[in-house]
């Protein structure tokens, strides 16, 4: 039962580790490209942002609400990146223009590419050249349709497997009896 519980622990310590930390979600009206992949929100209303995502919108925009309730949105054929900055979130535009809503001038970091932008007050825009043509966003590098319907429900039923394989390693160790031939 011992050794369950520390498989367990090493488990959750090892899938906490290779997660990147979400610093938001992302809400949208329609399709859009994080991390390369297209995502059809259909269905979701919002998808996690985590530090190094790369979102790219089409013909619609996206808006990210922080954890701290500040929100930018990324207007059509944008482009833009999130990181982590001693803690503060970072938004990085790196194509067209974005609007912004923040709770504070130091909720988030702002840059326009590699220049810093900051806010000239809790409300406002800033924009780059756009050379994104309609379309372009979307099939900029990847996988287009990763997270489809499909994809999500096979991630959710094997999430689901793999908790029902470690409860019933749990309960098989539960009434003294050796789970292996060699544990006698």
């Amino acid at each position: 039962m011992r050794s369950v519980a520390i498989f367990m622990a090493l488990l959750l310590v090892t899938s906490g580790a290779l997660m990147a930390q979400q610093v938001g979600t992302i809400t949208a009206p329609g399709p859009f490209t994080l991390k390369g992949a297209k995502v059809d929100p259909k269905g979701v209303p919002s998808w996690p942002v985590s530090a190094g995502d790369e979102i790219a919108t089409d013909a619609v925009g996206v808006t990210i609400t922080f954890t701290d309730g500040s929100k930018i949105t990324l207007q059509p054929h944008s482009k833009a990146r999130v990181e982590m900055s001693g803690g503060t979130p970072v938004f990085r535009l790196l194509e067209c223009g974005a609007f912004y809503e923040l709770k504070s001038d130091t909720a988030v970091k702002m840059y326009a590419k590699d220049t810093a932008a900051p806010a000239t007050g809790p409300t406002g825009k800033y924009s780059l050249s756009c050379s994104v043509k309609p379309g372009a966003a979307a099939s900029a590098g990847g996988v287009a349709g990763f997270w489809t319907a499909k994809t999500t429900a096979l991630v959710l039923i094997s999430a689901g497997a793999a908790a029902g394989i470690a409860a019933g390693v749990v309960v098989a160790g539960d009434d003294g009896t050796p789970v292996s031939p060699t544990r006698q």
